[in-house]
């Protein structure tokens, strides 16, 4: 299953989807407030999401969470 990861700065969230637009497989919102540094987000992630993910596809998420972060922060 492929994720992407989507920052909204609008409703200040952050969204791991999989699919397109209205048909997406995955749907679920990380909860940027309880972002406190990289190594939190890994608690966040469901585990749904993380069981199909290899150890590799874990830390690219994770890397794109606080990518999105970070840039929720500065805009």
């Amino acid at each position: 299953m492929k994720l992407r990861v989507d920052a909204e700065p609008d409703g200040n969230k952050i969204q791991i989807q999989s699919g397109s637009g209205k048909k997406s497989i995955r749907d679920d919102r990380i909860d940027v407030n309880k972002i406190t540094d990289k190594a939190s987000i890994d608690g966040l992630i469901p585990k749904q999401v993380k069981r199909g993910l290899s150890k590799g596809k874990l830390e690219e998420l994770i890397n794109n969470i606080w990518k999105a972060f970070v840039w929720l922060r500065t805009n």
